[in-house]
């Protein structure tokens, strides 16, 4: 337990948990804009090659391992509820040619090739 009394320099020890739980919380929201920055790259046919490439240089298969799992669960989360909106069944939800359920492959239905030199115009 952190005591707040407790002073070192000019800065108490709540504030120090505070400032902790702020950075915490920042980072946490920066790493959900990222994962959909990526989405929107992969939705946009950028490559994974080129997307490693701006988070710092990883390798294309490192960046497929950290993103494609959670833009494959966003995809299928949005397809879920195109259906309930309409009203299907699990049984009566055509999945798009290429992604069946039990597919290992990328997430994303994109080209590998596709690359990007930045200059591509569009919007979000």
């Amino acid at each position: 337990m952190a005591e707040s009394k407790k002073i070192v320099g000019t800065v108490t020890n709540e504030q120090v948990v505070d400032a902790i739980r702020a950075q915490h919380e920042a980072t946490v929201r920066a790493k959900s804009t990222l994962a959909q920055m990526v989405s929107v790259a992969r939705t946009r046919g950028i490559s994974w090659t080129v997307i490693g490439e701006a988070l710092g240089g990883i390798t294309k298969q490192s960046a497929q391992r950290k993103y494609a799992p959670s833009i494959k669960a966003d995809r299928e989360a949005q397809e879920r509820k195109v259906a309930e909106l309409l009203g299907l069944t699990d049984d009566e939800v055509d999945i798009p040619r290429g992604r069946e359920k039990n597919s290992e492959q990328s997430s994303a239905p994109h080209n590998e090739d596709v690359e990007t030199n930045g200059k591509e115009e569009g919007t979000l």
